[in-house]
């Protein structure tokens, strides 16, 4: 949909993405047929769906910020707002809103898959924290049924791979989400002084790279949720 800013056709498809939106829909296509992984009552069915269809929506959505994101990162190349044209610190604040834009976006869907596991598979998790995280599931599931230990192995192994980054980058998305905290804010002062008087840009490559990894977990956790879901009992 985006590819038009930068007058290009539209999108092919990934591999990466073809294959999520596959796992999804497969799953979408046993849940009224009692063949799934898990037991889900009939009178729920019709809501698992349309939750699929927001997942297949959501990823798209991810796909074309960290895209676009990207695009407007190739153009920067200063350290220093000073040293920065008009065209050049238009691109760099077109990559900034883009950048925060997929790194919501990625903690959502995380967030979004955390409910949907919690859900489908009666974890209960609100019993251990009202207000959880994809996080939290995952911790949740540790010692529960023997029917998804597989699963919980598996998303725990892409997560702790990915650790480092993912710290980072949701250390950025609480900045932005809840504005600035004390230790937040003397991070970002001792930041900018590097820079003695000037101001210090983002190293848009370097945040691109993370911003890439944890995109990638994500793809990779959907594929792994939904191919498992889709395998018959």
């Amino acid at each position: 949909m985006l590819r038009f800013l930068f007058n290009e056709p539209r999108r092919l498809d990934s591999e990466e993405l073809v294959m999520v939106q596959s796992a999804i829909n497969s799953f979408r296509k046993v849940i009224f047929s009692g063949r799934t992984r898990v037991e889900i009552p009939r009178d729920r069915q019709a809501r698992f769906d349309i939750w699929c269809q927001g997942f297949i929506d959501a990823v798209n959505e991810l796909e074309q910020s960290q895209y676009v994101a990207r695009k407007y990162a190739n153009k920067v190349h200063k350290k220093f707002i000073e040293q920065m044209t008009i065209e050049e610190s238009d691109d760099y604040h077109r990559f900034i809103y883009f950048y925060k834009n997929a790194l919501i976006r990625m903690f959502s869907i995380l967030d979004k898959l955390g409910y949907f596991m919690n859900e489908i598979f009666n974890l209960r998790t609100e019993k251990v924290k009202a207000k959880f995280s994809y996080f939290t599931v995952l911790r949740n599931m540790r010692g529960g049924s023997a029917n998804y230990k597989w699963l919980e192995q598996q998303l725990t192994r892409i997560k702790d791979e990915n650790k480092s980054k993912l710290d980072k980058l949701r250390n950025q998305r609480n900045m932005e989400i809840h504005f600035i905290n004390v230790d937040m804010m003397d991070d970002l002062m001792d930041e900018n002084r590097r820079g003695g008087d000037r101001i210090r840009l983002e190293d848009a490559q370097a945040n691109m790279l993370d911003l890439d990894h944890g995109c990638h977990m994500v793809m990779q956790a959907m594929k792994i949720v939904f191919t498992y879901l889709s395998r018959s009992r």
